[in-house]
């Protein structure tokens, strides 16, 4: 069945697929979380028994058909209204980019967000999504969009490049 999310979906997917490819050609031990893990920790991924959750290339809104590497979109509640992936017990965050996985360490991601995004302002539009609390009506899920280029200049990371060897 298709659905409005069917397109996010396969995006994650092949995501997660370019993460993995990495982590094997780096000859890393790695097992896939258990659904429980990923569902309830925020957790996509074991690599050397560390926790991680890999967040694939995002369009900017739903109605953009192209992914995008220069803003990137944080969640603090899920659309259950439950703590957000930035608080789950991945230990790292590996954003997709174009070329490589940018890698943050989850805590330092979640209290710089915390400084980034004014959480007080809620807003219901994509479009007034930069550095506000955005919900999508009907749901109580809390997320933001926030300049890539304000993590990676404000935060220590690690790049796994896909063409790694």
């Amino acid at each position: 069945m298709k659905t409005k999310y069917t397109q996010s979906i396969k995006e994650g997917e092949a995501g997660e697929a370019g993460f993995l490819k990495i982590v094997e050609s780096k000859n890393l031990d790695v097992r896939k979380a258990t659904f429980s893990e990923n569902v309830h920790k925020h957790i996509d991924y074991f690599v050397n028994e560390v926790a991680y959750d890999v967040k694939a290339r995002k369009r900017v809104s739903r109605g953009n058909s192209l992914a995008q590497d220069e803003w990137v979109w944080l969640e603090f509640s899920n659309v259950r209204g439950r703590k957000g992936w930035l608080y789950g017990e991945a230990k790292y965050i590996a954003f997709e980019t174009n070329t490589s996985f940018l890698i943050f360490d989850r805590e330092k991601l979640s209290s710089k967000a915390e400084e980034l995004v004014d959480l007080e302002n809620i807003v219901f539009n994509t479009g007034e999504a930069a550095y506000n609390a955005y919900q999508r009506r009907g749901r109580k899920d809390i997320i933001s969009r926030v300049l890539m280029k304000d993590l990676t200049d404000s935060l220590p990371f690690e790049e796994w490049k896909k063409n790694a060897n």
